[in-house]
């Protein structure tokens, strides 16, 4: 709900919670992702996508936002 709220910062801290409490559960490390991006943390984001596409191979849209957490962090290669 944070995330819808506009306000990142509490919605990373509920995602990460919930990881602690289900680390197998994929799509929270997505969310979390998210809201690292929004608060331009950009290699905490690609941490977490990381961690989606080791579990989600065909995850796109993982990819896409990894790609572009990449580019904030200063770190994507042309």
């Amino acid at each position: 709900a944070y995330a819808n709220c506009g306000r990142p910062a509490d919605a990373r801290g509920s995602y990460t919670a919930a990881v602690a409490l289900r680390p197998e559960f994929v799509w929270t490390y997505y969310n979390r992702a998210m809201a690292a991006i929004a608060l331009n943390l950009h290699q905490e984001a690609v941490d977490d996508l990381d961690a989606v596409i080791e579990r989600e191979s065909d995850s796109a849209s993982a990819y896409w936002h990894r790609a572009l957490a990449l580019e904030g962090a200063g770190n994507l290669k042309a």
